[in-house]
């Protein structure tokens, strides 16, 4: 591998580069930059060779003086042209040590993968916050993304801005009811994944892995995990991970091309941190147990659990920590409730204390009170 390649992806809604380099055990990403889908992929690579020129060129004039002008411009450009082999490149070298969830959210397709040692599946479905939106508003009527909203929009409001995304997909949310409904939007995609794809009885993976823009995207990072946790509904704890670069394929795309079976990828995604999540019928406010947290502290936090409650609790991924729980009876827990080993990251810990099934808001007031308070609890 040259000792930086430019790996550029071709979007629906971006097209987007990655300017890279080979460290000793992985790669590291030097820069990165997006432009509003040209259309073409030759006039794609001429800009962008052109904004990198500074960091490229020199790398490449290098390489041509080793190489006694043997290097070309070739050598050191990538162009993804299947995706989802990238991806699935790159969810096997990440679950080569156990099981990996994969959610992944684009313009026109999204996708469901699960890693477990090395062996990878992959399903997609033409649905996302671009073209493929259409056949999201067709399945889910607004009536289903709105509930997700902390505001209340128009129906035909909602419908008519997703509906020029579908025309128009590299739109940004320009005020905070736009974001909410791409956010709204993308908790139906995740749970029209999970309902299709998913088997009811099959547990969930301990590490789970957001890609794509929404959640790389999202201004605030529990807005990220708020989408999966509204979305997929995990039971038990699970430790998740941001693409917050948006590059997992261009990962993918290196293993592929230069055969680095032994290189690790996940130092370059983000921690954001871990999540318990409980399962009861309890009503609000009830009292569910009493969860003990050790963060090598000179005493154990303990914190008492109470339904339709979203706890966080701040705890870097640099600490080391456990916890412990007593769970009343009808609340339960999926996995041991004793010494649970914590990672911590940008949210810390996460405990859903709201029930399963996830008590799902309506289009009313009370509803609205709720959402926000959710928002509230992890710091939005």
């Amino acid at each position: 591998m040259p000792a930086r390649t430019l790996v550029i992806s071709f979007g629906n809604a971006f097209d987007k580069a990655f300017l890279v380099e080979e460290t000793d055990n992985g790669f590291r990403i030097i820069k990165t930059l997006e432009l509003l889908s040209c259309g073409s992929r030759d006039a794609a690579v001429f800009f962008f060779k052109k904004l990198f020129s500074s960091q490229f060129e020199q790398t490449l004039n290098s390489s041509l003086s080793e190489n006694q002008g043997s290097a070309s411009v070739n050598e050191q450009v990538l162009i993804i042209n299947d995706e989802e082999a990238a991806l699935s490149a790159a969810l096997k070298n990440l679950s080569a040590s156990g099981e990996v969830l994969l959610l992944s959210i684009g313009a026109k397709k999204s996708l469901l993968g699960i890693g477990s040692f090395g062996r990878v599946e992959l399903r997609s479905e033409v649905l996302g916050l671009g073209q493929g939106i259409t056949k999201l508003l067709a399945a889910r009527e607004s009536l289903f993304i709105g509930r997700w909203m902390k505001e209340s929009a128009r129906f035909l409001d909602t419908e008519n801005y997703l509906a020029n995304k579908s025309i128009y997909p590299g739109v940004l949310p320009v005020d905070p009811l736009s974001l909410e409904m791409e956010q709204g939007a993308a908790t139906e995609i995740v749970r029209f994944l999970k309902e299709r794809f998913w088997p009811v009885s099959r547990s969930i993976p301990k590490r789970i892995i957001l890609s794509g823009a929404v959640f790389a995207k999202s201004p605030k990072v529990y807005q990220s995990l708020m989408i999966f946790l509204n979305g997929f509904e995990p039971l038990g704890f699970c430790h998740i991970l941001l693409d917050q670069k948006n590059a997992l394929s261009a990962f993918g795309e290196l293993l592929l091309s230069f055969d680095k079976r032994n290189f690790q990828i996940e130092d370059n995604l983000t921690s954001l941190g871990d999540l318990i999540s409980l399962t009861h019928r309890k009503k609000i406010s009830e009292e569910l147990g009493e969860l003990t947290l050790d963060l090598g502290l000179a005493q154990k936090q303990k914190i008492i659990l109470k339904s339709r409650d979203l706890i966080n609790i701040p705890f870097d991924n640099e600490q080391s920590g456990s916890l412990g729980m007593t769970l009343k009876k009808g609340v339960s827990f999926d996995g041991p409730i004793s010494e649970i080993n914590l990672y911590g990251g940008l949210l810390g810990l996460v405990v859903d204390a709201r029930g399963r099934p996830l008590p799902c808001p309506q289009m009313d007031s009370e509803s609205r009170v709720m959402v926000k308070k959710w928002h509230q609890d992890l710091g939005g």
